[in-house]
């Protein structure tokens, strides 16, 4: 069963209060969205969370983590919160720099492996978000790889956007994960302002076609919205909407 939803770190100036994130959940159910990512977000009590969600008729598909807070705090404090969510996917949203530099990176492919066993152990899958930085190279591949390899048990978030920002493809990325992606981030591209700039799903230069074919064969079966940033000129919730009405329109026959 496929599943759409909507990364709320997207619609973020909307929701900085409790009551804010209320109203805008009711908007988002309106466009038609079934479900969100609930990160990027105030870290309101995530039994209110789930109350509101519940209340109009919104299920969590993924969420994201902080790495520093699982390094001091553990695994079992984050997966309490997932639980009460309804939760049972989440990624580590992004390393430090720091973890991503050579003295850094043996102890970052360890504790993600570590967390993605322990998080295993409370029946939830644990994943990695990428940005562009993941596509340096070092020793002859990019960072990309040498996570998919040195963590065998981690379970992947692939950014379509980002992806293609840090010069590769999309649809081989996929690929190459195959039996590893809970979720994947639909996110156009575009060029704008002598600037490499988010798009609407569909609305930018990224080849839909290939992308959702490469999807299939990975077994992805949710397909989350992030718009980082809306469109110059354009309300979030109108970009959000066009990327849902995109997906619908177009992922049963691409």
């Amino acid at each position: 069963m496929i599943q759409l939803g909507l990364n709320l770190y997207s619609v973020r100036e909307l929701c900085q209060t409790i009551e804010d994130f209320d109203t805008t959940m009711g908007k988002l159910a309106k466009i038609g969205y079934p479900s969100v990512q609930v990160s990027g977000i105030p870290a309101f009590d995530p039994g209110k969370i789930r109350t509101i969600l519940d209340k109009h008729n919104l299920v969590g598909c993924a969420a994201h983590e902080n790495l520093a807070n699982l390094r001091e705090n553990g695994v079992k404090p984050v997966a309490q919160r997932l639980k009460t969510l309804g939760i049972t996917f989440t990624a580590l949203g992004m390393p430090g720099l720091e973890d991503l530099a050579p003295e850094g990176f043996d102890r970052l492919v360890t504790d993600l492996e570590r967390f993605a066993q322990e998080f295993a152990q409370e029946e939830i899958t644990f994943g990695y978000h990428n940005h562009a930085v993941e596509f340096e190279i070092r020793d002859g591949a990019p960072l990309y790889a040498h996570i998919i390899e040195r963590a065998p048990s981690l379970a992947f978030e692939p950014d379509t956007h980002w992806i293609q920002r840090g010069g590769a493809d999309p649809s081989r990325w996929i690929r190459t994960l195959k039996g590893r992606i809970p979720a994947v981030h639909v996110k156009d591209y575009t060029w704008y302002d002598k600037n490499p700039q988010f798009a609407e799903v569909g609305h930018g230069n990224l080849y839909w076609p290939d992308i959702f074919a490469a999807c299939r064969v990975a077994g992805v079966s949710t397909y989350i919205v992030e718009q980082d940033k809306p469109t110059p000129g354009r309300d979030i919730l109108d970009s959000v909407a066009m990327s849902l009405k995109f997906l619908k329109e177009n992922f049963e026959k691409l």
